[in-house]
């Protein structure tokens, strides 16, 4: 997930491709299909790793969960 991280960083979660992921990575495409269904599982799968990590560092008074979801949902609907 690191190179889609970098990758959507960079780049643009738009402009960013499977094969652009996979030739990073050295994987076939098929190798990644079979971990995530498509380019948005793998964002989605992201935001849920840092949406942890923020559970753990943050009490929930201070709201950030509501923001990394409001933020990921933005993303999402963006396309």
């Amino acid at each position: 997930m690191e190179v889609s991280i970098d990758l959507f960083s960079r780049q643009g979660f738009n402009a960013v491709s499977i094969r652009d992921i996979t030739g990073l990575v050295g994987i076939k495409k098929s190798t990644l299909y079979y971990h995530f269904k498509n380019k948005e599982h793998i964002l989605s799968s992201i935001f849920a790793e840092y949406r942890e990590v923020y559970r753990n560092m943050f009490p929930p008074a201070f709201g950030i969960l509501q923001f990394v979801d409001s933020a990921f949902q933005i993303m999402i609907d963006k396309g």
